[in-house]
Formats: C-alpha cells, structure tokens, sequence
C-alpha cells in the first residue's frame, strides 16, 4: 500500500515533468528559426543599411552645405545687425525729437 502510494506521487511528479518539458518543446517549436529564414533576414537587412549608407554625403558635398551654411550666417548676422542699429538710431532720433518738443513747450 505505501509502495502504491509511493508509485501514485512519482507518477504525478512525472507528468507534471513531461507536461512541462511538452510545453518548452513547443514554445522552442514555436520561437524555431529556420538557417535559410535567418540568412534571408539578413541580407534584407545588409541591404536596407547599404540603401542607407547610400543616401549619406560625401566629404565634398559636406564642404560645400557647410560654406553655404557659414555664408548664410554671416548674412543673417550682417542682417540682424543692421536691423539692430536702425531700430537704435531711430528710437533715439524719435526720443530726441520727443525732448526737443518737451523744450519747446517750457
């Protein structure tokens, strides 16, 4: 009787072992790449980086974008500067005739 005992649990251990390496074997069924698959990815991907690499610019092509650039900046500063003076002389000019009138009326 407590051999049969002893048997019943071994044998539930046992299934519950088979139950859980049945589930693994079919998760690793279900993850399982195949070489061809994972070659083929591969190559999709080394050609996706190619037509990536591809659309980047070369050294001289930098050069240039990068004087245009410089070019442009000095421009908007020389720009700015301008701006800036003009708006300063005209303020004062307008508060220089603001005071000249303020005299005036004394």
């Amino acid at each position: 009787m407590a051999n049969d005992a002893n048997l019943a649990v071994r044998v539930s251990v046992l299934e519950v072992q088979m139950a859980t390496v049945a589930a693994d074997v079919a998760e690793i069924r279900a993850n399982y790449v195949t070489k061809a698959y994972l070659d083929e990815r591969l190559a999709a991907f080394k050609a996706e980086l190619d037509a990536r690499l591809n659309t980047f610019v070369t050294k001289d092509e930098f050069r240039e974008e990068l004087s245009k650039l410089e070019q442009r900046l000095h421009t908007w500063v020389l720009n700015m500067f301008i701006k800036m003076f003009l708006a300063l002389f005209f303020s004062l000019a307008g508060l220089q005739i603001a005071m000249f009138q303020i005299f005036l009326h004394k």
